[in-house]
């Protein structure tokens, strides 16, 4: 007998007496043989004892008792109820109690175990979401690896292991979205990489920034303190020229530009304005004087001319050691009086000259 034979669990034979004779029990393990006296009492026998001799049963039945597989895919539900997780499901199971199996009549093992199994699997499905598949297989797997389950009619289950996957459509989308979220994730990390990137940047240019303009203040005080310094050092030395043109010691004036050569041109211009000034005072002094009837025509011009002439003479540079005496090149109301009653008494004299000369004529 095939112990493989899910069709053959169990095998019935009556027994007479030429059977009993040659009849031997089952002892190749996978098959259980049960005795079925007058009474309908039930027992296994192993082997053939004397006492069974006089005492033959009214028939014989040889169980099935070798371990079973088998695998089968059913879906179940899951939280959302809408979506559903399909399981494939292989077991092993066998029968344990023989004589149960007998009176229950067991010829079809699967529509045992399977309802069992699978209302177990529906029962622990629905506490998971279509996207925890991977805990539902975990938790189910630790379920029936814990014990042997008894199914009843004398079959147990012996172990039992689960694969579980959302259907296909289901299992698409939950790939893509996980495909979206990693594509997420990277375009999130490329943008913080570039926000730190350009924060990094934004630091560097408000420190740059920052000490450009502590570079240009800077310089900025550093040229206007130079500017200030040369304003003031141009200042003194323009006085101190001043000073000596006033003082009229050319000596003492020439020997500052020879320490400063570069300062010849701006003191040959400041001199050159000063002629100019003291020109256009003497010419407004003789101009009033002639306004007010104080000198005639000729005498204006002879003062002017004798004044232009002093101007440049004092305006000349000389040697130093001549520099005993300088004429005060500053022109006043006294001078320009004075110079005029100079002019006013050598005018006088020419007149004599001209009034002698006439007296010889005649």
């Amino acid at each position: 007998m095939n112990a493989n034979n899910p069709e053959m669990l169990v095998r019935y034979l009556a027994m007479s007496g030429e059977h009993w004779r040659q009849f031997r029990p089952q002892s190749d393990g996978y098959w259980l043989t049960v005795s079925l006296d007058r009474s309908g009492r039930l027992v296994p026998i192993e082997r053939k004892t004397a006492a069974l001799f006089g005492a033959r049963p009214t028939g014989v039945y040889w169980v099935n008792v070798a371990v079973h597989h088998a695998s089968f895919q059913v879906e179940v539900p899951t939280v959302e109820n809408a979506l559903n997780f399909v399981v494939q499901t292989h077991l092993s199971w066998r029968i344990t109690d023989p004589v149960q199996a007998i009176r229950a009549n067991v010829r079809a093992a699967e529509l045992v175990y399977r309802p069992i199994v699978e209302q177990h699997l529906r029962a622990m499905g629905r506490t998971f979401q279509v996207d925890q598949f991977l805990d539902a297989e975990h938790h189910v797997n630790s379920f029936f690896a814990s014990r042997p389950i008894e199914l009843g009619y004398g079959l147990t289950l012996l172990e039992c292991r689960v694969q579980l996957r959302p259907d296909s459509e289901t299992l698409s989308h939950l790939r893509h979205r996980t495909l979206d979220r990693r594509a997420e994730e990277r375009r999130l990390s490329e943008h913080n990489v570039v926000l730190r990137d350009a924060e990094l940047k934004h630091g560097e240019n408000d420190a740059g920034h920052g000490l450009n303009l502590q570079s240009a203040k800077f310089e900025h005080e550093i040229a206007s303190l130079k500017g200030q310094n040369h304003i003031e050092r141009e200042q003194i030395r323009m006085d101190h020229y001043l000073q000596a043109l006033r003082d009229g010691d050319l000596s003492m004036f020439a020997l500052q530009l020879a320490s400063r050569r570069d300062d010849v041109g701006k003191v040959i211009e400041q001199l050159a304005v000063q002629h100019d000034i003291n020109k256009q005072s003497a010419r407004e002094i003789i101009t009033l004087l002639l306004d007010k009837g104080m000198l005639n025509k000729r005498d204006g011009d002879q003062l002017l001319a004798k004044v232009n002439a002093l101007i440049d003479s004092a305006t000349k540079p000389t040697a130093v050691g001549d520099s005993a005496s300088k004429p005060n090149i500053e022109l006043t109301a006294s001078s320009i009086i004075t110079d005029t009653a100079t002019l006013s008494a050598l005018d006088t004299e020419p007149d004599d000259d001209e009034e002698d000369d006439e007296d010889e004529d005649i």
